[in-house]
């Protein structure tokens, strides 16, 4: 990666970096390649961001060998139509809105049982390993079905992946490999033992074949739960740091989906798009694309862009802006869209409950934080809780400690 693209992602802060919007302003385009090879481009803008998303002339499939290499096994997010509509359809009534709100009550209670957990207990706790990451792993293991022997390594995995920092083809052969052989054995265990559960369905299907099958559950275990457990522990630390704001929707609850979207505006924790590859000549942001090229946009830049949102560095609950890129955007948006907003609706909302007994100890910059190119967020948010007698920690079972792309922040 180039020194400048480092820096247009550095930062342990919320919000978006100073050079990411330098770049938005004077450069809607910016090569990052080194200059060697097929050229790959950086978007910055949203409407050319949003362009390249749904345009059918960029395809998912390189054609040419790419500048950066593959970071994963094959998933749903790296392959075209029709095998994507076809895998996307066989999964996507199971993360609908009728389907994830018949599954509300149940992420309703599991928040209020550990946000109440640690009142009981009282004195310092953590909000992101106690609350935002258990919430959003189990919601999401409970449906896709995904063993418990294997959730720690899931958790561990996806933490490193995400925490990538240097896409060099020895970094993404170990992480494609250990995410294979986590599929593979997940994918054994369930016919073994299968469930009430989305991986069993799948495993009962005829008409999904053991490739497609691997994709589907890759897809769904990858990041998306760790990605939402950091984007609560962002819209918590908000809250945490603006008081008005927390008063506000103390008072006026029914404005928490509104501050969620702007929380995923605001602070991103997807900082760029999957890559696309041009099938053949084409112009986008100003520049010439020919086969091969590659293209990707900055999130949190396009999120941020002046030219569709007034004000863009200010939360605001009032917005008509357009929808934000967090989810992404055309026919690879986010399959666990609903899902991920339901969590933050409920996490939030649960919190502001009980917000009055919450104090938030330390400002982004002291925080743990993951740290890399394709997520960046808190994943530590350390609160004193006012102690309620006769208490007692509930076993909640422990989570890896995050490695490899974390770090403390130190401004």
């Amino acid at each position: 990666m180039l020194d400048e693209l480092r820096a247009a992602f550095a930062g342990r802060h919320l919000g978006t970096p100073e050079e990411l919007d330098r770049l938005r302003r004077e450069r809607p385009a910016v090569r990052v390649d080194g200059g060697t090879g097929p050229r790959t481009w950086l978007l910055t803008r949203r409407e050319d961001a949003a362009a390249m998303l749904r345009d059918p002339r960029l395809s998912r499939v390189a054609p040419v060998a790419s500048a950066y290499p593959a970071h994963a096994v094959e998933m749903l997010s790296g392959i075209d139509a029709p095998r994507h509509t076809a895998l996307r359809r066989a999964v996507a009534a199971t993360f609908s809105t009728g389907a994830v709100e018949q599954r509300r009550p149940g992420i309703e209670a599991d928040a209020a049982r550990l946000l109440d957990g640690l009142l009981d207990r009282g004195g310092p706790a953590d909000l992101y390993a106690e609350f935002c990451l258990p919430l959003a792993t189990r919601a999401t293991w409970r449906i896709t079905g995904l063993p418990e022997e294997f959730q720690k390594d899931n958790v561990r995995w996806t933490y490193g992946y995400l925490g990538m920092t240097e896409f060099t083809p020895a970094a993404c052969a170990s992480s494609a490999a250990a995410q294979a052989q986590l599929v593979a054995a997940v994918v054994d265990a369930k016919r073994r033992c299968p469930g009430d559960d989305l991986i069993s369905a799948l495993l009962a299907r005829p008409d999904v074949p053991e490739a497609d099958l691997s994709v589907l559950v890759a897809s769904l275990h990858v990041s998306g739960h760790v990605k939402t457990a950091v984007q609560l522990a962002s819209a918590l630390l908000v809250l945490l740091r603006r008081p008005d704001l927390l008063a506000r929707l103390r008072a006026e609850p029914a404005l928490v989906p509104d501050a969620v979207e702007e929380v995923l505006r605001f602070a991103p924790v997807p900082q760029v798009t999957h890559s696309r590859y041009a099938t053949g000549p084409m112009r986008l942001a100003g520049v010439d694309l020919g086969r091969g090229d590659t293209v990707f946009a900055a999130i949190a830049s396009a999120n941020h862009d002046e030219r569709g949102c007034p004000e863009p560095h200010r939360i605001r609950l009032d917005r008509t802006a357009p929808v934000s890129l967090t989810f992404g955007h055309g026919k690879h948006s986010c399959l666990g869209a609903v899902l991920a907003r339901t969590l933050l609706h409920v996490g939030v909302g649960a919190f502001l409950a009980r917000s009055d007994r919450l104090r938030g100890t330390a400002g982004p910059a002291e925080l743990p934080w993951l740290d890399g190119f394709l997520a960046r967020g808190p994943i530590g948010l350390p609160v004193v809780v006012a102690p309620a007698a006769g208490s007692v920690r509930p076993d909640e079972g422990g989570f890896p400690a995050p490695s490899g792309g974390i770090a403390s922040g130190t401004r």
